[in-house]
């Protein structure tokens, strides 16, 4: 059976051929352009922690209200799950710990 290992040093080769053919003004864009990328990455991914954080806090400080007062009302108690539930999910799938809505399908 032949080995992939050949496949991955031929690709290797190419690659370092390519960027050395590469002009500065190129190489400049496309170095400019990876790092806004992730730079834009790191910003969306602390604002969904936050916004998941927010949620989820929100929806347990309703559960532990609803739970500590003598008439336990439904619609608050189910509303509490409800954001404690959707705030852990944008927390965990922005931090990569559980698949995205847009991978289910």
């Amino acid at each position: 059976m032949p080995s992939d290992r050949s496949r991955d040093d031929e690709s290797d080769s190419r690659t370092a051929v390519d960027v050395s053919d590469l002009d500065q003004e190129a190489l400049y864009r496309t170095v400019r352009q990876a790092v806004q990328d992730a730079i834009l990455d790191a910003v969306g991914t602390i604002a969904l922690v936050t916004v998941g954080g927010a949620l989820a806090f929100v929806g347990g400080s309703l559960l532990v209200r609803t739970a500590t007062e003598s008439g336990l009302s439904i619609g608050f108690l189910t509303a509490g799950i409800w954001l404690l539930a959707i705030g852990l999910y944008v927390v965990g799938s922005s931090l990569g710990v559980v698949q995205p809505v847009r991978d289910w399908l």
